[in-house]
Order: C-alpha cells, then sequence, then structure tokens
C-alpha cells in the first residue's frame, strides 16, 4: 500500500506516513495526487514508478527510503534511527579503543617494571 498523499510505500505499519505523516488507512484512497513540494515528489511520468530524491534532485524509485546517490535517508523517521545507530556506534568504539590503550599500557608498565626488577637484581 501507498501513502494517498505523497505516494511513499508503506514499509512498516505504522499509522502515520514517514514521509509526510498523513494518517493511513488500510483503504485505497482515490484523492488528488501528490501535493507539489511535498517531501516525496513523484516524477511526472506514465507509470509513476520514480521521483527525485529531495536532497541531491536525482531520479530514484518510488518505493526507496534512501537515495542511492547521496546516501541520505528519504524519512525523517529512519534518519532519527540512523543518527542514534551512529550514536551507538561511536560510543562502543570509543570503549573499544580505550579498553585497547588501557591493555597496552599495562602491558609496557609490565615490561617496564620486570627490566626494572631485572637489573636491579643482577647488580645485587
Amino acid at each position: 500500500m501507498r501513502c494517498p498523499k505523497c505516494g511513499m510505500k508503506r514499509v512498516f505499519d505504522l499509522a502515520k506516513c514517514p514521509s509526510c505523516g498523513h494518517e493511513m488507512d488500510d483503504k485505497p484512497d482515490t484523492s488528488s495526487p501528490p501535493a507539489s513540494g511535498n517531501m516525496a515528489t513523484v516524477v511526472t511520468n506514465q507509470s509513476k514508478t520514480k521521483r527525485k530524491c529531495p536532497f541531491c534532485a536525482e531520479e530514484i524509485n518510488i518505493d526507496a527510503v534512501k537515495c542511492k546517490h547521496c546516501g541520505e535517508f528519504l524519512t525523517e523517521a529512519l534518519r532519527e534511527e540512523s543518527k542514534k545507530y551512529e550514536k551507538q556506534t561511536a560510543a562502543s568504539t570509543k570503549t573499544i579503543r580505550m579498553f585497547i590503550t588501557v591493555i597496552i599500557a599495562g602491558i609496557v608498565i609490565s615490561g617496564l617494571i620486570k627490566s626494572c626488577a631485572d637489573i636491579y637484581f643482577t647488580t645485587h
């Protein structure tokens, strides 16, 4: 099913269209075509299978959720989800780097202590 307002394919079972916020119902809507200036502007052709990306204006499939040209998510909900994931990934990466740094520092310090101890005990 597609949103009757913007033409976005219904990917998730949401009450509102993630692209334009239109209330979704399970009945097909025969109302007017999408309003101009909407985020999911449909390219005017006979098959209505393409639309323009609102970020780079390249032609993409009407069902696309991410532009293949510029890499932007086409809905606010997916952009927010992507930002959350990026923040979580960045935090995980930072934790892993800190852990590796502590282990390397521990190895270096233990090697220095062993070297100092070897020098001390061989001279006394």
